[in-house]
């Protein structure tokens, strides 16, 4: 057998050590070193870099098909302007699955725990199934969710603007039946009387004193009342109970209001101050003004009594109460503080 030359077995060792392109090739395309190069760390396609948020936070991430990912984690880091450093605040939450693309909502109340005052803000994803490395950061700025305008647009908006003085609203559903307006009026006061269908110039002949309540509906002008009293006339003591309609005027002015009023009441009268005691029919016809809280009304009555005249005149002074209970309008609530 022929023996290889010491310079022959030299070559052979130096071309066999040397980087072969062949050989090259097939190491990098060897499967450990594609794991070991594979992409796992996430990129944040949403917030946008420099981007404004405000409210809930959304995340999205986007890995390459072949990482295989299955959980993703969020960590986030607030600016201090006075250190002038980013601080960090840890993960936004538990880890949240996902395969290529994966998303999570952060709520703004995990903003306000963290740091409620900063603005300026910035987050990375890691694959932590299978194990991977962090992104990228992103930076934007988390502000809190913008409170709704007071008052709101006129239009466009899910809030019906009314204006002073204009009609209310109704806010019931489409097909549901209308508000009816309801209100309460409660009065009081005393009674001066003069026999005869005119008053004299002098004070009045005898006092009394009247209350009871108006209760309007189902339209504001319209309301019925009832009042219960007691008179004197001619030394003859009377108490009466009446009912019936009543008109009333819308309120008019600002700072003192004002509104009038017309009503027919009916009922009976019953005197004690004879005997026997008698009940009997009296009707009166009544007009008179509310301001604010004082109301002044003056009254024709007629009684079928065989004691005093069956005609008085009656002039009323007392406090009144009104209270709107549905359906108001700004000028029907007197005690808004307008």
């Amino acid at each position: 057998m022929r023996m290889v030359s010491a310079r022959t077995l030299f070559l052979a060792i130096v071309l066999l050590g040397g980087p072969s392109p062949a050989y090259t090739q097939l190491w990098n395309h060897s499967p450990w070193e594609r794991q070991s190069r594979l992409a796992l760390e996430p990129r944040v396609t949403r917030p946008d870099e420099g981007e404004v948020v405000a409210g809930d936070l959304v995340i999205e991430v986007r890995v390459p098909p072949e990482a295989n990912a299955r959980e993703f984690l969020v960590e986030a880091a607030y600016w201090d302007p006075r250190s002038k450093n980013w601080i960090p605040a840890g993960p936004l939450g538990p880890e949240f699955p996902g395969s290529t693309t994966a998303s999570m909502i952060v709520s703004s109340d995990v903003r306000a725990k963290l740091n409620s005052t900063a603005t300026r803000w910035r987050i990375h994803v890691r694959v932590i199934s299978p194990p991977g490395n962090w992104g990228a950061w992103c930076e934007f700025a988390w502000k809190p969710a913008t409170p709704p305008e007071w008052p709101p647009p006129a239009q466009g908006s899910a809030f019906p603007v009314r204006q002073l003085g204009q009609p209310a609203t109704s806010t019931n559903p489409p097909g549901a039946s209308p508000e009816h307006f309801l209100a309460l009026d409660l009065f009081v006061g005393a009674v001066g009387s003069w026999t005869g269908d005119d008053p004299s110039d002098e004070s009045p002949e005898s006092w009394g004193w009247d209350t009871g309540a108006t209760v309007v509906f189902p339209v504001r002008w319209f309301g019925f009342t009832g009042a219960f009293g007691h008179h004197l006339f001619e030394g003859v003591s009377i108490y009466q109970f009446v009912v019936g309609p009543q008109y009333q005027s819308k309120w008019f002015g600002s700072d003192l209001r004002v509104r009038y009023f017309g009503e027919f009441l009916i009922g009976v009268a019953r005197s004690t101050g004879v005997a026997p005691p008698q009940s009997n029919l009296e009707w009166i016809l009544g007009f008179g003004f509310d301001f604010s809280f004082v109301r002044m009304k003056v009254e024709w009555v007629e009684m079928n009594t065989n004691g005093p005249q069956p005609r008085s005149t009656r002039m009323y002074i007392g406090g009144v109460l009104p209270i709107c209970l549905r359906a108001c309008e700004d000028s029907d609530r007197i005690l808004s503080g307008r």
